[in-house]
């Protein structure tokens, strides 16, 4: 395992050091402090019934990812203070403003947060020259969205999923743009935020390739993430479910299992039943 606790914890604690401000480096005001992180998540349905929904998808949201660091419980490279305390800092940024978010899509909300973003920004001058940072308060700087450019959608396909029991969210890359590979979002468990959060460490520099899809748009109506290389699978201590439910999942087990069996040498292993699957290509 890797040491994810000690890679979230580089994230949220705030020591004594420096700012840059419209005047220049200044010293912190406010520091040796812990601050929550996680997730803003957007709400941008709100059709008749879709409130108890929404409280629904926010208590898996939370009740499951705290769940997840179960997975490092009994690891023991893993401090379990910084985990106990990690896992209480977590956090979700509920925004459910309709007047605001009624009716956006995916693109829609994507062009929505980087205008958010840019109120966030000040123009400082440094020598003869102007520059524009970022100026978040310090307290939301290690929200996904600031660290890794990533957000949550609830739409009307997400909640009414929720009303059928299908316990799944949208996560949207901010940074994705039209003509690039793949489509910049993914629907995603509701047990698998901090398995996403460890797979956009791995990725950080380019984190709008990292949720990759080969198909057409409209067919990730249908498709979940899997979780995958580079995640601990957190999402097994999350879910009451077997790890084995989404179609994905098994179709990511059946290919780890024919790499073992061909390193090994031996005969072709039981294969699990599923539908296709675009990451991997279309089954005869």
């Amino acid at each position: 395992m890797r040491d994810v606790i000690k890679e979230i914890k580089s994230h949220i604690w705030v020591g004594r050091g420096t700012e840059l401000g419209p005047k220049g480096r200044k010293p912190r005001e406010k520091f040796n402090y812990y601050r929550k992180w996680g997730f803003p998540i957007y709400r941008t349905y709100y059709g008749k019934e879709s409130d108890e929904h929404w409280q629904t998808l926010l208590y898996s949201l939370r009740h499951q990812t705290k769940l997840a660091f179960g997975a490092y419980e009994d690891d023991e490279d893993t401090n379990q203070d910084d985990r106990r305390q990690i896992r209480d800092l977590f956090d979700l940024d509920v925004h459910d403003d309709p007047s605001q978010l009624d009716g956006l899509d995916v693109r829609g909300l994507r062009e929505f947060c980087k205008a958010e973003q840019f109120k966030e920004t000040q123009v400082i001058e440094i020598g003869n020259k102007k520059r524009r940072i970022r100026a978040r308060p310090p307290e939301g700087r290690a929200m996904a969205d600031y660290v890794y450019n990533f957000v949550l959608l609830a739409d009307e396909a997400v909640l009414r999923d929720i009303a059928r029991g299908e316990s799944i969210v949208k996560a949207v890359s901010l940074l994705w743009r039209d003509g690039q590979s793949g489509w910049g979002w993914l629907r995603i468990p509701t047990g698998s935020l901090l398995d996403l959060w460890n797979f956009l460490i791995l990725h950080n520099d380019r984190t709008e390739y990292c949720l990759h899809f080969d198909g057409p748009e409209e067919d990730l109506a249908d498709y979940i993430w899997p979780a995958e290389d580079g995640t601990d699978f957190t999402c097994g201590y999350s879910e009451i479910r077997p790890w084995r439910h989404y179609s994905t999942q098994i179709d990511l087990e059946n290919m780890y299992s024919s790499r073992r069996v061909h390193r090994e040498g031996g005969s072709s292993p039981l294969c699990y039943e599923s539908s296709s699957s675009p990451l991997f290509g279309d089954s005869d």
